[in-house]
């Protein structure tokens, strides 16, 4: 019960199990994304997750909310296969931003937006020419190697028998939330750039002591085109203070700081490639 318990894991006394299946976990799940994005929306601010989803079960189940509450969780933290359970599960501890999430399993929504945009029949397919270069405009930042596995799996998954790619295909769950090749090939692309921008964040840094404007001056170093509220925004979640106290704030270890940066939706604004 203490304020170290997060909100939705409060209670004294047993807890029932509720065994819940992994597509009860991933409806509710689902269920509770959906509306949390709403009320948020509305209200111009991000909530606590832990509290959300805990007021959320209390209107839907009453009672029985903290026997969902506990089974939702238990379920997502040991799903470390299933990686929209567990980040799930790493987002209600703090281990994880929403914002990086949010990122991580709905990198494909803009491209399905643009590739959509591109069909002006809404048939639901594109020559493989429109399709490679709807890729490209909504990855600007992907190389050429990258844009070829992605044209390489969606023609793997769909095994096209003509030029047309039936591109609403691609984007299929099933009802776990287990994504098909396509959608996981995204998410793998967009963890390795993202992994492979901190390796480089690292080595600019090479002290072990680094204060804000050593970080600073290293986001600018790789990353010229950021923007400055992002620049703040990372500042602030590394150091764990607000943009006010930057200044004044004291040097932490490289260890310390990417502990608060694996959890941020860090990503490389860069020059935007040619179409």
């Amino acid at each position: 019960m203490g304020d170290n318990v997060p909100i939705h894991l409060r209670h004294e006394g047993p807890v029932k199990n509720l065994r819940l299946s992994l597509r009860e976990v991933y409806s509710m799940i689902k269920e509770i994304w959906k509306e949390k994005f709403a009320i948020d929306q509305q209200k111009g601010r991000q909530s606590s997750l832990s509290e959300f989803m805990m007021n959320h079960l209390q209107k839907k189940f009453g009672e029985a909310s903290i026997e969902w509450s506990y089974s939702l969780h238990q379920t997502c933290r040991i799903q470390l296969i299933n990686e929209q359970m567990y980040s799930f599960y790493r987002v209600l501890m703090g281990q994880m931003d929403e914002d990086l999430y949010y990122a991580l399993f709905h990198v494909h929504s803009h491209l399905l937006k643009e590739l959509t945009t591109a069909d002006g029949s809404n048939v639901g397919s594109l020559t493989r020419e429109q399709f490679s270069l709807q890729l490209r405009k909504a990855f600007p930042s992907k190389s050429l190697d990258e844009i070829q596995e992605l044209l390489d799996t969606a023609d793997s998954q769909l095994m096209p028998e003509d030029e047309n790619i039936n591109y609403k295909s691609l984007f299929s769950e099933d009802e776990e939330g287990n994504p098909c090749n396509f959608i996981m090939t995204l998410r793998n692309q967009f963890s390795a750039e993202r992994k492979q921008y901190l390796q480089e964040l690292r080595n600019k840094l090479g002290s072990n002591l680094v204060k804000p404007e050593d970080l600073k001056a290293a986001f600018l170093s790789l990353d010229p085109d950021i923007e400055d509220k992002t620049l703040e925004r990372y500042l602030s979640r590394a150091f764990q203070v607000n943009k006010e106290q930057l200044e004044t704030t004291k040097s932490l270890s490289l260890k310390q700081l990417f502990q608060s940066l694996e959890a941020v939706n860090i990503r490389k604004a860069g020059p935007a490639a040619q179409v």
